[in-house]
């Protein structure tokens, strides 16, 4: 959507920063603005 001004995001790219999905058997999933790069759950 290049030049319309118009923003997106995948699900996908969301969810590795953010975390876990909604549907996720394990809701403690973590992504990188969570810690999972400098301090995953144990």
């Amino acid at each position: 959507m290049v030049g319309t001004g118009i923003a997106t995001f995948t699900d996908c790219s969301r969810d590795a920063v953010r975390g876990g999905g909604p549907f996720d058997a394990d809701p403690r999933v973590q992504g990188f603005a969570l810690g999972l790069f400098t301090g995953p759950n144990a």
